[in-house]
């Protein structure tokens, strides 16, 4: 006798989705909100120092980053001992932190001793919480969360702070958008001192809060994801992948909808309408018939770009590229970055599937080590060797590779700098530590 296959449903939920909005996200209820007059547990924001007066970030001594705002508008270090955070926003020696909690790219949340502090990159202030509460930033605006007790508090700029319910007691919080919380109920963790990332998940159940539920009504975020009991992978409604694909499900996108599942050996790029594109690039070990039709634990959601063993794949157009030959340096969702020798392959994401990809290739100088000679004396002295360039980081259109500031826009090599930096912001500008490595730091233009 045939075993009936089991069903699985998923919500796919995009930050930014621009698509129809349908049904509500599987685990989760929205709860209204209610009037929260006073909230005594919030302090009013106080303006942070001055900028310094020689443009530097941090104290001297050893230093390492922890962080940046993509703008460059704030830098975390760890500095200290014992090892401790430092937060600077424009310049100067910056705040001493116990722990950061929560990051966004205006915004930072930290503990200092039994209170939270909330500092506004933007508006150069700072506030203090009654307690080490959870908290959340969004990925893409201003919007912080607190857990407080079984609610959530949600603070904006120029806005009154205002509560959400959620039923039970918050132990963390996250947002999946700006205006989808994930909640995990239980009894919130207190932050001990440390310049490591706090994550305050424990595993447990989760649910999804709506952070807007006075705004326009949703029944769904995002198009259903899901498995028929015939083993058939349906997507908006659509039936996509047939059962002769056995599918294993581990990406999906919500706008445009498309899914991603590995058919025995052999990966698709499936989505409504008909669409379908056979990835040619081998992303991983996969028997030739899948033991069983279902949804991946850890499914890849929201990302047009996804990378695994082998090789990185556009959702949108299906256009894959391989990373066997080309080893990945970077991607995000507009561009993918691979060395070949010594040289960089930048290809640029189109903005829809009708547009050609844009493919760059920057060759990249060798890294000497200095030597000087004294031409009387004879006197040598060489310079350290140089480490092989790798990815150190990336802001907007800018790439840190090694020493090297790589314009992704233009795909061109900008400049190769005399020493090591430790990070690029949105404008191009590099990070760099005091001589000998250590703080203070400094933004500077590449030169």
């Amino acid at each position: 006798m045939a075993r009936a296959l089991t069903s699985f449903a998923i919500v796919v939920a995009a930050a930014g989705c621009k698509g129809p909005v349908r049904d509500r996200p599987a685990g989760g209820t929205a709860i209204a909100a209610d009037a929260a007059p006073s909230l005594p547990l919030i302090g009013d924001p106080a303006p942070l120092p001055a900028d310094g007066a020689d443009g530097t970030l941090g104290v001297a001594g050893p230093a390492t980053l922890i962080g940046h705002a993509p703008d460059g508008g704030w830098v975390a270090l760890c500095q200290g001992e014992p090892a401790r955070p430092r937060l600077i926003v424009g310049s100067g020696p910056g705040v001493g932190l116990d722990r950061i909690v929560a990051t966004g790219p205006s915004d930072v949340v930290a503990t200092t001793g039994e209170r939270l502090v909330h500092v506004d990159a933007r508006a150069r202030t700072t506030r203090t919480m009654a307690w080490p509460l959870p908290a959340a930033i969004a990925r893409d605006g201003q919007r912080v969360v607190l857990g407080a007790g079984a609610d959530l508090v949600v603070l904006e700029p120029g806005q009154p702070p205002r509560r959400v319910a959620t039923g039970q007691n918050v132990r963390a919080v996250a947002l999946s958008t700006t205006r989808w919380a994930v909640v995990e109920h239980g009894v919130a963790a207190k932050p001990t001192p440390g310049c490591d990332r706090w994550w305050a998940f424990q595993g447990g159940a989760t649910a999804t809060i709506d952070l807007d539920p006075g705004a326009e009504a949703v029944e769904r975020v995002g198009p259903a994801l899901s498995i028929t009991p015939a083993g058939e992978v349906a997507l908006d409604g659509e039936v996509v992948i047939g059962t002769d694909c056995a599918a294993l499900v581990v990406a999906a996108l919500a706008s445009p909808p498309r899914v991603m599942a590995r058919c025995g050996s052999r990966e698709l790029i499936a989505g409504p309408g008909g669409f379908r594109a056979w990835v040619s690039v081998l992303l991983g070990s996969a028997l030739e018939v899948n033991a069983q039709v279902k949804i991946a634990d850890d499914l890849r959601l929201g990302h047009r770009v996804v990378c695994l063993t082998g090789g990185c794949v556009d959702l949108v157009t299906g256009t894959d590229y391989s990373t066997w030959q080309h080893p990945l340096v970077w991607f995000d969702d507009r561009h993918v970055v691979r060395a070949q020798g010594s040289k960089l392959l930048l290809d640029r994401l189109p903005a829809d599937a009708g547009n050609p990809v844009a493919h760059a290739e920057v060759a990249l100088p060798r890294l000497v080590a200095t030597t000087t000679i004294d031409t009387v004396t004879g006197r040598r002295v060489d310079g350290p060797a140089p480490q092989p360039p790798a990815f150190i980081d990336a802001s907007g259109e800018w790439l840190l590779y090694g020493r090297h500031v790589v314009d992704l826009a233009a795909g061109a090599l900008v400049a190769t700098l005399p020493s090591d930096a430790l990070a690029i912001d949105a404008s191009g500008r590099v990070l760099v530590p005091a001589p000998g490595g250590g703080g203070p730091f400094r933004w500077q233009l590449p030169r």
